[in-house]
């Protein structure tokens, strides 16, 4: 009958040190897999968000530009607040 000889524990540490760097590389493979998926789905969400918004901000400058028309304003200041246009005596030219 063979007897197998113990194990030093300087081989038993060196098996437990391996197996823990293998798992510890492993572990970090799928972390960083993960992340990179998380990060990709969080872009393409902003993305989403900053396509929104881009177009939010055109049609705010559309809305402006036609509240600010000459015409219209023109227009609001005779009807509402009664604005005429100046008689030449209310008109001042000053030379420099």
């Amino acid at each position: 009958m063979m007897v197998r000889k113990p194990h030093p524990p300087r081989e038993i540490a060196l098996w437990i040190a391996s197996s823990l760097l293998v798992v510890a590389v492993l572990f970090f493979y799928l972390w960083h897999i993960n992340e990179k998926h998380r990060l990709g789905l969080r872009t393409t969400a902003l993305e989403s968000e900053l396509k929104a918004l881009r177009e939010d901000v055109g049609r705010l400058e559309t809305r402006k530009t036609a509240l600010l028309a000459l015409d219209r304003v023109d227009k609001i200041a005779r009807r509402n607040l009664g604005l005429t246009d100046p008689r030449p005596d209310q008109i001042i030219v000053e030379r420099p």
